[in-house]
């Protein structure tokens, strides 16, 4: 009981405490603005295709772009290293949302691996 006291006086104290120069602080971020070098998930599919997509048929390509759409449909087109292990886990609720099954919702995850591995 002592302990929770601590934590809501404690609590209490920082959200009143003036930080020096507050107002120099940026507030927030907007959401989708990312300053990454880093290429964009459509331009490791194009570099993913161009480079593995030498003698395959045309399944390759139409697997690679639906699985890279749907990441793109869900999470956005962002720079590589703006997804986070969080994303993934969204991405996957939406494709399980979407009654995929398991091996399915797996071999979605391999295709967008490759790409990521091979831009990265």
């Amino acid at each position: 009981m002592a302990a929770k006291l601590d934590d809501f006086w404690l609590q209490m104290r920082l959200s009143h405490l003036d930080v020096p120069a507050s107002d120099r602080l940026v507030k927030q971020q907007p959401i989708n603005t990312f300053t990454s070098s880093a290429p964009k998930l459509s331009d490791a599919l194009a570099k993913y295709c161009a480079l593995k997509g030498a003698d395959k048929g045309k399944l390759f390509f139409t697997v690679a772009e639906r699985n890279v759409g749907y990441v793109i449909e869900c999470l956005g087109d962002r720079p590589l290293d703006a997804y986070s292990s969080s994303d993934a886990a969204k991405f996957r609720d939406w494709l399980s949302n979407r009654s995929l099954s398991t091996s399915s919702i797996k071999r979605i995850f391999s295709t967008i691996r490759a790409v990521f591995n091979l831009t990265i």
